[in-house]
């Protein structure tokens, strides 16, 4: 099977060139631009791989509400170009989604599942389920992938974990009590979605590590484990002045898979990441 990996220098891109076939062909935003959609079919066209795994994604919450065209464009409009050159040479697109694409239920307690209808709050997840949508709508076929809160060795403060080990010589950090999710590791979701392209799973599936955390209660954990003495200031959403809104519940689950058998609860994953750091 040919399979090209978009996106292959990102933080998912690189994790799931590990784990991928050796023989994948792995492109980056030199290899191909998504936001130059008159290139994406033709280059595609070009190596007519049997799989198209889309890691691309602008993943700035804040810069998706200030650059709307360009969330747009990249995260709506380009799978909906991939997925319409998948249908033509009859290929598989796998696209990485977000719980981002839920949000709009203020008092929600209960964990998203596939079924349960998107409500996006942000610029970011309107522009994701935009993606979604165009893909389903191409007839092409398809697995949608969504996840929350993706971290793991970017090194350079990409992701939230990373940030609060940059910061955690200060003081004090705050962190949000009213913002609650599923915090996941790319480290085992890379290995769960092809374990999910290896057993043909199609349509959408939330794949996540297991359990619900406040942003709070994830950062406290960070430094605890992390043997730091940094003093964890309990917030609210609405004590940040960020361009986007965060949704104060997108917990996910799944009704598609048995998520235990893929994906530790948040804790032992943030346990192996970090002793993964240590290494």
């Amino acid at each position: 099977m040919k399979i090209l990996l978009l996106g292959a220098h990102g933080q998912l891109g690189e994790a799931l060139g590990v784990v991928l076939p050796k023989e994948t062909t792995q492109w980056g935003r030199d290899e191909l631009d998504l936001t130059h959609r008159e290139d994406i079919a033709p280059r595609i066209r070009e190596i007519h791989p049997d799989m198209v795994i889309n890691a691309a994604a602008m993943t700035d919450v804040d810069a998706c509400e200030t650059k709307n065209a360009l969330a747009v464009e990249i995260n709506g409009e380009a799978p909906g170009a991939l997925a319409k050159v998948c249908k033509e040479m009859k290929s598989l697109l796998v696209h990485i989604s977000t719980d981002y694409v839920f949000g709009g239920d203020e008092l929600r307690q209960t964990p998203y599942r596939e079924t349960d209808l998107p409500n996006p709050i942000n610029a970011y997840g309107h522009a994701k389920l935009g993606g979604e949508e165009n893909i389903k709508k191409s007839g092409c076929e398809y697995l949608i992938v969504r996840t929350s809160g993706l971290y793991g060795k970017d090194g350079a403060g990409a992701n939230y974990v990373s940030k609060v080990l940059l910061q955690g010589m200060q003081k004090e950090l705050r962190a949000t009590t009213d913002q609650v999710y599923s915090p996941t590791w790319v480290g085992e979701f890379a290995p769960g979605l092809w374990k999910l392209m290896q057993q043909k799973q199609r349509g959408i599936v939330h794949l996540v590590n297991t359990g619900a955390v406040s942003r709070y209660d994830f950062t406290k954990a960070i430094i605890e484990i992390s043997g730091l003495s940094t003093r964890i200031v309990p917030t609210r959403r609405s004590d940040f002045d960020t361009s986007a809104k965060r949704p104060a519940y997108s917990v996910m689950t799944s009704e598609r898979i048995d998520l235990k058998r893929y994906m530790s609860d948040w804790r032992k994953a943030l346990q192996l990441h970090l002793k993964d750091l240590r290494l």
